[in-house]
C-alpha cells in the first residue's frame, strides 16, 4: 500500500467543504500524516452595470485576506486537537493551478470537497475538482457536498 505522510486539502470554507475537512483531519490523524490547509483566492473585482471592472479597495481586500488567515487558524486548531500536525496556506491565483502545483512539492494525497454540479451548471461554472483530477500529480479523494434539506 502507498504510505500517506503529507496530505493536502484545499477548502473555500463553504458548507459543502466541511465534509471534506472532517475526512481530511481523520485520514491525517489515522495516517500520522502532516494535513496542508489551502485556501485559493482571486482578487476580487466589482462588475459594474456595463461590463467594467473595479478593484475593491485596499481596506476590504485586506479584511478579506485577514478573515482568510483567521479561518485557517481555526482549521489548524481542530486539527491539533485532533492530535494533528497541520500547517496552513493561503494563496491568490487560479484556484485548480495553484492546488495542482502544491500537491506537486511532495503531497501524497489531495482530500477536497465537490459541489456536484451536472448538466447546465457544471458546463457553465465547470468543475475545479475535474480540472485537480485530470492534472494532479498524486491521488485525489473528492468528498460531495452534502443534498440541501428539503423543505
Amino acid at each position: 500500500m502507498r504510505a500517506i505522510h503529507r496530505i493536502l486539502h484545499p477548502t473555500d470554507f463553504s458548507r459543502g467543504a466541511e465534509p471534506a475537512t472532517e475526512l481530511a483531519i481523520e485520514m491525517a490523524r489515522r495516517f500520522e500524516a502532516e494535513l496542508t490547509f489551502l485556501h485559493v483566492y482571486g482578487t476580487p473585482v466589482q462588475m459594474g452595470p456595463f461590463g467594467e471592472g473595479y478593484a475593491l479597495p485596499a481596506e476590504l481586500i485586506q479584511k478579506l485576506q485577514a478573515d482568510t488567515e483567521h479561518a485557517l487558524e481555526g482549521l489548524q486548531r481542530r486539527a491539533a486537537h485532533a492530535g494533528v500536525h497541520a500547517r496552513a496556506r493561503s494563496t491568490e491565483g487560479n484556484v485548480a493551478d495553484s492546488i495542482v502545483a502544491l500537491a506537486g512539492e511532495g503531497m501524497d494525497l489531495i482530500v477536497m470537497g465537490t459541489h456536484g454540479r451536472t448538466g447546465l451548471k457544471h458546463l457553465l461554472l465547470g468543475s475545479v475538482a475535474e480540472r485537480i483530477l485530470r492534472a494532479s500529480p498524486c491521488p485525489v479523494l473528492t468528498v460531495r457536498e452534502p443534498p440541501s434539506p428539503k423543505v
